[in-house]
Parts: structure tokens; C-alpha cells; sequence
């Protein structure tokens, strides 16, 4: 059984999810994530812009997987890793359980995807140093949850 999700915002194609399912049907991984670094985006903020590149890098180092796009709203998984990764943030549950989904050890990819400019409502993160902030903190503190959980084993 597997699982796609998605925001609700219509910033993302729901014709990119065989390309998303691909990976994990061949078996070749367990989560698989669209990446507008991989493909394009039609939003010009450049500080997103950076934020995505930043924090993609930060993730990268902390968990040794390569990883280009740590909030893309498209992804699809084996329904099994939901029992198997907490989700304990209120907000940017994104980098949350791609950071769970890697140190659990399950097979992460990524494919090329595009992010549309927003069709409905506003995010909800803002655009601003605070939002950098808050998701960083949700990274170094789901890294060292899980750096916690795996020490224990």
C-alpha cells in the first residue's frame, strides 16, 4: 500500500505523481520527494529561493543523505513509514518527516517537480528571518530527537 500527499494550495501537479510512485514501485525507495531544485518553480522570492538551497544543505550534512528540496509539498511513501516516524511539530512537518524517514533508514529519492505560483489562500509560514528560525529549529530538533531514539537502540 502506499500513500501520496499533498498541500492543498494547488502549487503542485497531481500529474507528477506516477513519476513519484515510480521509484517505490520498482523498489528502488521508500519515500520519494518532488524537488523544484530538480525541476522548476514558477515563484521568483529569492529568499525562499535561498531558505530551500540553506536548509537542503543543512539537512544534507546532518542526516549524509543528499537532499536538494527539504519542503516540497508532493511526496509519496510506503504507507508502512507512517507508523514508523513521529510527527510532532505543529508546523513544517516537511523537513520533520524527511528527516525521520532518512534516519529510520528507509530508502529516500527524489525527482524533478514543479512548484506552481499559490491558486488559493496564503502560506502560512510567512517570508520573513522569523520563518528561517523556526523551521531551522524544527531541523535541529528533530535531528537531535532522532540522533536520541537511534543512541538508545
Amino acid at each position: 500500500m502506499y500513500i501520496v500527499s499533498t498541500d492543498a494550495d494547488g502549487q503542485y501537479n497531481p500529474a507528477e505523481i506516477p513519476g513519484l510512485l515510480a521509484p517505490i514501485l520498482a523498489g528502488e525507495a521508500d519515500f520519494v520527494s518532488g524537488s523544484r531544485t530538480r525541476g522548476s518553480e514558477e515563484t521568483k522570492d529569492p529568499v525562499r529561493k535561498l531558505g530551500v538551497r540553506v536548509f537542503a544543505l543543512s539537512i544534507s550534512l546532518l542526516t549524509r543523505q543528499r537532499v536538494t528540496d527539504p519542503s516540497f509539498g508532493l511526496r509519496a511513501m510506503r504507507a508502512e513509514v507512517t507508523g514508523a516516524v513521529s510527527l510532532r511539530q505543529p508546523q513544517y512537518q516537511s523537513a520533520e518527516l524527511l528527516i525521520g524517514v532518512i534516519t529510520h533508514g528507509y530508502k529516500y529519492a527524489e525527482r524533478p517537480a514543479t512548484i506552481h505560483k499559490r491558486k488559493v489562500g496564503q502560506s502560512k509560514k510567512g517570508h520573513n528571518a522569523l520563518y528561517g528560525l523556526a523551521f531551522a529549529k524544527v531541523i535541529g530538533g528533530t535531528w537531535w530527537r532522532e540522533r536520541r531514539r537511534r543512541s538508545r537502540r
